[in-house]
């Protein structure tokens, strides 16, 4: 049988959808009937002298919008990893508004896992709906009818949030948390600023965002360069702030930028201007009123994927102190000059970048819980991209 990453020591996780699954379309009315009939044929088919006991276990509901039929099989890989560690129900929409009107229509099936001690199979279900035309509009009902009740809800909403679409609406105003992946949105400094204005307003539904996690390596190393006491006063006297990232999506460097705003209670100030090469400065106040500058700076750099954070430069004039980040080989060069003489390097294992879409969100799912310092970054970073003066 094959092993699953992640697995505890001593079970033993494989696929039973094939035996599960319930393979013809039901009516979105039927699907929690067509659920029950799932598992009762499952153990009338199962001879108990050949398998434990089959038990359906749910903590949460997770309701996936997957973006294209592409995305379908790593999103399923995805949640059936986490799914040993977290029994959940997963809600998987496919939905079509341009094409043709059609009925809406769901299928359903389940996987098991045997629990270490290898007399219990604890078993998940997933079902899949998939909505065409107009029905895209009426589909949130039939979806709130389904989530596990009294259990959290995690609206996962890959690709461009639809914060306009009602049943975007609908789902966030009955969820938990709301995840999505900003290095896929394609106007990010659009839509970071739509999220953060989504977050004001719905402020009982915690935000996750995946490319969080990609920069928590960069995080970490940059507290690490001031965790000297001769270091430290620097942090107070920074000018000058250039995160440099490869092309295509500067999500993450204005994550990483609003985390550093907020965590140094900074008054963002706007952008104050944008070259042709997609350079955007933008500017913040420190808690004394001085200004700094903060300069994203996009690099082609292919094969360090799109959107990556590539190098960090902090800039304390009156310390004659310079900080400087970058990424080479897997790994962040962390190093603090004092009058052009380095005083304190490190390297850092640089992990969490290149992590496949099933560690993220087993990541997400065992921290979840709300995070106050994305939220906080996720605004800083939203008011660093508002129109400032040129």
């Amino acid at each position: 049988m094959p092993y699953w990453p992640g697995m505890a020591t001593g079970g033993e996780q494989y696929d039973m959808t094939d035996r599960l699954d319930g393979k013809k379309s039901l009516k979105l009315s039927d699907v929690e009937k067509g659920l029950s009939s799932l598992w009762l044929g499952a153990a009338s088919e199962t001879p108990q002298t050949e398998a434990p006991a089959e038990i359906k276990v749910c903590t949460l509901t997770l309701v996936v919008n997957v973006p294209d039929d592409a995305s379908l099989d790593a999103v399923f890989d995805a949640v059936r990893v986490a799914s040993q560690e977290h029994p959940l129900r997963a809600i998987f929409m496919r939905l079509e508004p341009e094409s043709p009107d059609a009925v809406p229509e769901a299928q359903v099936s389940g996987y098991c896992q045997i629990t270490p001690s290898g007399n219990v199979q604890v078993c998940c279900e997933q079902v899949v709906v998939t909505a065409r035309g107009k029905s895209v509009h009426e589909l949130a009902p039939a979806i709130s009818n389904l989530l596990a009740p009294d259990l959290p809800v995690v609206l996962w909403w890959m690709g461009q949030p639809a914060f306009d679409m009602p049943l975007f609406q609908r789902l966030e105003s009955v969820s938990d948390y709301l995840l999505v992946d900003s290095r896929d949105f394609s106007d990010p400094v659009t839509q970071i600023t739509r999220l953060a204005a989504n977050m004001d307003k719905h402020s009982l539904v915690a935000p996750s965002d995946l490319n969080w996690l990609r920069i928590t390596d960069w995080r970490e190393a940059t507290a690490g360069l001031f965790e000297s006491a001769d270091l430290r006063p620097c942090l107070n006297q920074l000018t000058n702030i250039e995160v440099r990232y490869s092309s295509g999506n500067p999500a993450q460097a204005i994550l990483f930028a609003g985390w550093l705003s907020s965590r140094m209670r900074w008054t963002p100030e706007g952008i104050t201007g944008k070259e042709s090469a997609g350079r955007i400065q933008c500017t913040a106040r420190s808690a004394r009123g001085d200004q700094i500058l903060i300069a994203f700076a996009p690099e082609d750099c292919e094969q360090a994927g799109t959107g990556n954070l590539l190098a960090v430069s902090l800039d304390a004039q009156s310390e004659h102190c310079t900080f400087s980040l970058t990424s080479a080989a897997g790994q962040i060069h962390a190093q603090a000059l004092r009058d052009a003489k380095v005083v304190q390097e490190a390297n850092h294992s640089l992990s969490f970048s290149s992590c496949t879409m099933t560690q993220l969100l087993l990541h997400e799912l065992v921290a979840l819980w709300p995070d106050p310092i994305y939220h906080e970054a996720l605004l800083a970073g939203a008011h660093l991209l508002a129109s400032g003066e040129p």
